[in-house]
């Protein structure tokens, strides 16, 4: 089963570091794993509610006794779930071209980081 996780490359304030706190609609989602004809894997929401907060949403998830639960967002360049700033990190690269992010603002289309051991 493949599933891609997307997280936005840079926060809203543009202060070149990677984000570091969501700013999303929280959803917590049941799902059933179905297969296609050819094999493949997939999760069928069967259910989902809103929730104003990740808190709250993770007071729902860590509620249920049984079946598959996930926190999910609905802006696929926001994380749903806080995510730690990264340490050690420098932009190296920015690209001069930018794309319009819904709900963010105007980014450059490429930010390059360099880990710093």
């Amino acid at each position: 089963m493949r599933i891609a996780f997307i997280f936005p490359i840079s926060d809203p304030h543009s202060r070149n570091k990677p984000l570091r706190y969501p700013i999303s609609i929280n959803l917590g989602i049941s799902y059933e794993l179905n297969e296609d004809e050819e094999g493949n894997q997939y999760k069928l929401i069967t259910t989902a509610e809103e929730f104003g907060s990740y808190e709250e949403a993770e007071a729902f998830l860590l509620s249920q006794e049984s079946g598959n639960y996930e926190i999910v967002g609905v802006d696929p360049f926001i994380s749903p779930v806080p995510l730690e700033a990264l340490e050690d990190y420098q932009l190296i690269h920015s690209s001069d071209g930018s794309i319009e992010v819904p709900n963010v603002g105007e980014i450059p289309a490429v930010k390059i980081f360099e880990y710093l051991e």
